[in-house]
């Protein structure tokens, strides 16, 4: 008899948010044109601090997440939304958070995987963060004030 780790992880998962009436389970898909590997330092500094800082607030708050990147071709956005919304329904999340990461900030998408015609949109802006501030810091800032819209849509 072999164990499937993953569908008990899931499991262990699920039953530990169902412990907590306010935890929400996502699925958050980030997506770029450019495939992770082939990023240059730069690029990828700034796509992984934003899911940094976004990750840490869902985790602060409680929240479950489980993340996936994905490569757009130009044709391929539509298709993509459906792909991630029928994965985050088989996964039993609640939520999917598109992630699109862009020179200026990263805008997002949230849908509610049950009524998944209903999508809030957002942008967070680079500029909108403390200049001050080293490059990764600013964009693990923009992650956390990405994380903290996109908590109050879930509540």
């Amino acid at each position: 008899m072999m164990i499937n780790i993953r569908k008990i992880s899931i499991f262990m998962i699920f039953l530990s948010s169902s412990l907590s009436a306010s935890s929400m389970t996502l699925l958050i898909d980030t997506r770029d044109s450019t495939p992770r590997v082939e990023m240059d330092i730069n690029e990828k500094t700034k796509v992984v601090s934003i899911e940094t800082g976004l990750m840490d607030v869902l985790f602060d708050k409680g929240h479950i997440f489980f993340n996936m990147f994905t490569t757009l071709t130009d044709d391929s956005s539509g298709q993509a939304d459906n792909d991630a919304l029928s994965y985050a329904g088989e996964i039993g999340a609640g939520y999917l958070l598109i992630l699109f990461p862009e020179e200026n900030g990263a805008s997002w998408n949230l849908y509610k995987v049950d009524s998944s015609e209903d999508k809030i949109e957002g942008f967070e802006d680079y500029n909108q963060t403390d200049s001050e501030k080293k490059e990764r810091e600013r964009w693990l800032s923009l992650g956390s004030n990405l994380g903290e819209s996109v908590v109050v849509h879930i509540h």
